[in-house]
């Protein structure tokens, strides 16, 4: 009885967050942190690194598919603890957003421009992680069914690697808010009724 008033209760709050969306406040998504990517600029002053590129990408960092996300970012030890956020109407936030809602296992990358300039490869070293791995997710690849409605890029520190002279290392993380789909939640709210009511005809 009690889980039937709960089920119950749940659609309710489902089926008001589908009929006014604008009631429904932003939840995270999905939340990866990678720790130790070694990135490595000889071009630049030791414990620098420029022009660093901020991407997703159905292959590599150079497929021509690839979407950039943050664009031309300086980092030092200083700019440890900074975060950087974008939403609708931000340059790439529309096409990120695409391939983060694709239902395909997509990848997530960090990359330094090319010293030999190339059209077809703009960036000489990359670290990524498919998404899928980096937000730990269980329920699919990526975040199918889902309303995006920021990704957030922290920087949460930024070390020299004492083991390769020239090269840093970085502890990142990405958030992404949003809400479910109106379709999504409409199923979910209708699932939580059905259940809400075959255990109430059990009662």
């Amino acid at each position: 009885m009690l889980l039937a008033r709960f089920c119950l209760g749940a659609a309710a709050a489902l089926t008001a967050a589908v009929l006014m969306p604008s009631a429904a406040p932003a939840l995270t998504l999905a939340e990866g942190h990678l720790v130790g990517l070694g990135l490595g600029q000889n071009a630049t002053p030791p414990g620098v690194l420029e022009d660093v590129d901020v991407l997703f990408s159905p292959g590599t960092a150079n497929d021509p598919r690839a979407v950039v996300l943050f664009e031309g970012l300086d980092w030092t030890p200083a700019s440890a603890g900074t975060e950087r956020i974008a939403e609708s109407g931000d340059p790439g936030f529309d096409g990120v957003v695409r391939l983060l809602t694709n239902g395909e296992d997509d990848s997530f990358w960090v990359a330094l421009p090319n010293i030999v300039i190339s059209p077809n490869f703009p960036y000489g070293v990359s670290v990524g992680s498919p998404e899928s791995l980096l937000f730990g997710l269980t329920g699919g690849p990526d975040l199918a069914g889902f309303k995006v409605e920021s990704v957030a890029l922290r920087l949460d520190d930024i070390v020299e690697d004492p083991a390769n002279p020239g090269s840093l290392l970085l502890d990142l993380s990405v958030t992404v808010t949003g809400v479910p789909e109106p379709g999504t939640a409409w199923l979910l709210a209708t699932g939580l009724a059905a259940l809400a009511a075959r255990r109430h005809g059990r009662a």
